[in-house]
């Protein structure tokens, strides 16, 4: 009687990490964050960099995951700044709309040089269905979802991210 309620109260904590652990990819429709994380579109390209654009288009947060150097799982968390120098995250501002921009092989002249900050405090997750997680295992186009409560930048600003099945991968071309 004794082994079966151990048995009973080690299957209930075993239950419990596994919702936990669920749940932390789990779709939220929110993200807490001491300031509105950016809304503008999502532009994603090479093997694992994606733009979270300002609704004005003139700025942007990038995520820059180096996939040659790191093999992903289908979640994965980083602290910020990045356990490995293989996860970068920067927030850079411009004059003028950019989102043309992004992902170009076409580098076009600015008047006045992007404010460049980099993410020094916080968490960021990454995660993929089954199926985009054997899609990226085969070295095909996937889709991720990112997210992050708040990062806090050089200059003391804190943006979230709650970014949803972003498409990255090789594209040809």
């Amino acid at each position: 009687m004794k082994q079966q309620k151990k048995l009973s109260v080690v299957f209930y904590y075993l239950l419990g990490a596994f919702i936990i652990m669920c749940n932390s990819c789990a779709t939220r429709s929110t993200v807490d964050s001491s300031e509105v994380y950016l809304k503008g579109p999502v532009v994603s390209c090479g093997h694992l960099t994606i733009y979270q654009v300002s609704e004005d288009n003139k700025s942007y947060i990038q995520i820059i995951i180096d996939t040659e150097k790191i093999e992903l799982d289908r979640e994965n968390i980083w602290t910020i700044p990045s356990d490995n120098a293989y996860v970068t995250v920067r927030l850079r501002k411009f004059e003028e709309e950019i989102v043309s921009r992004l992902c170009n092989d076409v580098n076009v002249r600015r008047n006045k040089p992007a404010i460049a900050l980099l993410a020094t405090l916080g968490t960021l997750t990454l995660c993929m269905t089954e199926a985009e997680w054997i899609n990226y295992k085969k070295g095909k186009r996937y889709k991720v979802d990112l997210k992050s409560p708040g990062m806090k930048f050089d200059d003391e600003s804190t943006y979230g991210l709650n970014i949803s099945q972003a498409t990255v991968g090789w594209l040809p071309g």
